[in-house]
């Protein structure tokens, strides 16, 4: 996967840089803070770069009930490194045309995510850094559904932020990965089709939570 298919949102202003002006704007950070970054636990997982898919993400709210104005096609969440080990940044999902009131839930399905870094194994007794990746195209609907605990669009305010944040280190620490076997290249992979994604795809329902620090995030110029 790479860079941003939002679909068609329709309206709304935008400024000279690409930068929206009016409206919802969701906000995606992760955990742990920085990508490429070390998530921890028995295995020394480092995160190297993650994707995400999303399909139909939608704003809900008593003002619109999930609609064409706060309605996406699709889009993909990117953050880490790309294939030239360039650092990559695509984590905003913006509804320019999203009328004030209160929201209470953005919605979608998750079509298509990966993982990837590195994690420490035994190999033959012996402490080793490997490659893992974790990939995933979900046969069925992996649906998102985020609290945004009734957070209020104001009418006098042009733009709005909503941060949520995305557990990634959960969706890794906890596999076994000295169980998970290698591929012809030492890399642990766990795909669609391996004995973990169960419980990945559990981890990744509920990775996607909103900030505590969403009632005061004016962005209006």
């Amino acid at each position: 996967m790479s860079g941003v298919d939002g679909g068609t949102d329709g309206g709304g202003s935008i400024d000279d840089g690409g930068t929206p002006t009016e409206g919802l704007l969701f906000t995606f950070k992760t955990v742990p803070e920085q990508i490429p970054g070390t998530a921890g636990g028995q295995f020394q997982a480092r995160i190297r770069s993650a994707e995400f898919k999303l399909s139909r993400p939608r704003a809900i709210g008593d003002a619109a009930p999930g609609d064409s104005r706060t309605t996406r096609a699709m889009v993909e969440l990117e953050w880490g490194e790309d294939d030239d080990d360039s650092e990559s940044a695509s984590a905003e999902l913006v509804f320019p045309r999203a009328p004030a009131g209160i929201y209470s839930w953005l919605r979608a399905e998750v079509v298509e995510y990966e993982i990837s870094g590195t994690v420490t194994v035994d190999v033959d007794d012996t402490p080793t850094v490997v490659e893992f990746e974790v990939e995933d195209e979900p046969p069925g609907d992996l649906s998102l559904e985020i609290d945004l605990n009734r957070v209020e669009l104001p009418a006098d305010i042009q733009l709005w932020r909503i941060a949520i944040t995305v557990d990634l280190a959960n969706m890794v620490v906890d596999l076994p990965w000295d169980d998970v076997p290698a591929d012809g290249e030492g890399k642990r992979v766990v795909d669609r089709a391996s004995e973990h994604i169960d419980d990945v795809r559990d981890d990744v329902t509920n990775a996607f939570t909103s900030d505590d620090d969403n009632d005061d995030n004016s962005l209006a110029m």
